[in-house]
């Protein structure tokens, strides 16, 4: 299991230049979080996109392939689908596509569990 490096520096993962894990941007190359493994912009695109109406149950981020897998559960099919349009109109992410989706039956509520791909850029 990887743990964040709270104190001291870390290679900058845009520019290879070390940087102080707490700066708020290389000075270097001008990444912003630059300690958080460049995944800080993945997260503020999925804090932006979320809503009540979906929850986000698994997030897989790759660095090294640069692609994010997420499964989601939303209270219905039109929820569903706008999340999605949210997820696709973010900045840093880009080829944002639904894999697969079901209904949970055996919740009274029938909520959709559904899996996405995108690309990080």
């Amino acid at each position: 299991m990887f743990t964040r490096q709270k104190t001291g520096s870390v290679v900058c993962t845009a520019c290879g230049s070390l940087v102080g894990v707490r700066d708020d941007k290389c000075y270097n190359c001008g990444r912003r979080n630059p300690g958080m493994w460049g995944f800080a912009p993945l997260l503020r695109s999925l804090e932006e996109a979320a809503t009540r109406d979906v929850a986000i149950l698994q997030l897989q981020p790759d660095a090294h392939l640069r692609v994010v897998k997420l499964t989601a559960e939303a209270r219905s099919q039109e929820a569903m689908f706008a999340y999605l349009r949210r997820l696709a109109a973010a900045k840093n992410l880009g080829d944002t596509h639904l894999v697969s989706h079901q209904v949970q039956r055996d919740d009274p509520q029938r909520p959709i569990q559904f899996s996405v791909q995108a690309a990080l850029r």
